[in-house]
């Protein structure tokens, strides 16, 4: 093996988080979706100090294939407090967050690749609103991607692999590299 790679979420509800949601049904505020989460935090950063031991112990890269944050409703339902999930995707304290969780890493972990799970997807989604942007053409000046904005703050070293200036291609085109493409197709 030449890595060790868990999926790794920060962002998680319990259990007995979700009986307190049903309670508090359409009067979830931000307050109580933050709060649920904030609790678990500690657990999730054990796991991750026992994965990051086991990689250096093994001398492993340590990287997460696929993390970010998991605010779903309970058996990806609908739910009264389900609209809260979806706004705290706006919340600042969500940036706070991601940018808390990524200072974790960097200070008590060797993780040298983290993959947030999906780039983009409307927040609005029973099944996880786990996109750091809404759609790849998101005005982030109209509608602000705050952990779009904190994975931005936290890219370090990385090889160009891929250009983060926005190109205007004509509409409908899209180009498409490596092979097997000629470039582009519309």
């Amino acid at each position: 093996a030449d890595a060790l790679s868990p999926g790794d979420y920060f962002l998680v509800f319990r259990p007995a988080d979700y009986d307190t949601l049903d309670l508090l049904g359409a009067n979830t505020t931000f307050a109580d979706v933050f709060r649920l989460t904030r609790k678990n935090i500690s657990g999730v950063n054990s796991s991750i100090i026992q994965n990051n031991q086991t990689a250096t112990q093994y001398n492993l890269r340590f990287m997460f294939y696929e993390a970010g944050q998991d605010l779903t409703p309970e058996m990806l339902q609908s739910h009264p407090y389900n609209q809260m999930l979806y706004d705290a995707q706006l919340d600042t304290a969500m940036y706070n967050l991601y940018m808390q969780y990524f200072n974790f890493l960097r200070d008590s972990t060797t993780l040298d690749l983290f993959v947030n799970y999906t780039y983009a997807r409307n927040r609005i989604n029973q099944s996880g609103s786990y996109g750091v942007l809404e759609s790849v053409f998101q005005d982030t000046v109209t509608m602000p991607a705050l952990k779009y904005r904190a994975l931005m703050n936290n890219t370090f070293n990385c090889a160009p692999l891929v250009s983060i200036k926005e190109d205007k291609l004509p509409a409908g085109t899209i180009t498409v590299f490596p092979n097997p493409s000629n470039g582009e197709f519309t």
